[in-house]
């Protein structure tokens, strides 16, 4: 007796498609392009375009922006995780911000919205299953990330100095919350000097009104570093 689980667009893969999804799924690659495809399968560029747009009708793959795509499990949602959709379809790239705090538990607040660091200009995704939000930052500002699972993400303190850098992604009070539920496990050491690498009087003279309202202790090397580098205008 065939089974009715399945949705009508799983129509059965012929040879060449078969080959081409057990190639992805093999090689364990996330988010593919026509290119990518042809180097990997060495089937030529025009077959490919075939292969995917018939894998795209069968319900086997998603086109997530144009000219990439990601493999579907059977249920037909990404086979790969959405932070490692997210941080595959640029690089370097890293999750940050709600997002990041969200996975360390120091948030409740889990935003439907993925926030992606990046060196590079790129347009935002949004979709009705992915929305993703790219924050280009310099060269510079680009440190304290790791590799987790199957993504890139950025260390607590991290995640927490993005946030003072650009506060409109979170909010004060949120950043507030986060670093009083983490004041355990976040390293006040780290938190200062990467908020110094960030080179932001303004990221400074909030991260420095946070941790005295917190009443976090901070030691007397650290203020004294803060203080040299606060400047003395408003902000």
């Amino acid at each position: 007796m065939k089974s009715k689980n399945l949705t009508p667009n799983y129509k059965t893969l012929g040879r060449k498609e078969a080959f081409l999804l057990s190639s992805l799924l093999a090689k364990k690659v996330k988010i593919f392009s026509v290119t990518e495809v042809s180097r990997l399968t060495s089937i030529e560029k025009n077959k490919v375009y075939s292969l995917i747009f018939s894998l795209k009708k069968k319900g086997w793959i998603k086109e997530i922006e144009k000219g990439k795509y990601v493999v579907l499990s059977l249920s037909g949602i990404p086979n790969a995780s959405l932070f490692s959709i997210a941080t595959s379809i640029i690089w370097p790239s890293y999750i940050s911000f709600l997002n990041a705090l969200n996975y360390y538990g120091l948030t409740e607040q889990a935003p439907r919205k993925i926030f992606v660091v990046t060196t590079k200009r790129k347009s935002n995704i949004s979709s009705k299953d992915l929305s993703i939000h790219f924050v280009k930052f310099s060269p510079k500002r680009f440190f304290g990330y790791k590799r987790v699972e199957d993504f890139t993400i950025a260390e607590k303190e991290k995640a927490i100095v993005d946030s003072l850098f650009l506060p409109k992604y979170i909010g004060l009070d949120e950043i507030a919350k986060c670093l009083e539920n983490g004041r355990d496990e976040i390293s006040v050491q780290k938190l200062v000097e990467y908020a110094l690498r960030m080179d932001s009087k303004v990221l400074l003279k909030r991260l420095g009104y946070l941790l005295e309202n917190l009443k976090i202790k901070v030691s007397t090397r650290l203020v004294n570093l803060l203080k040299r580098n606060l400047g003395t205008g408003f902000s």
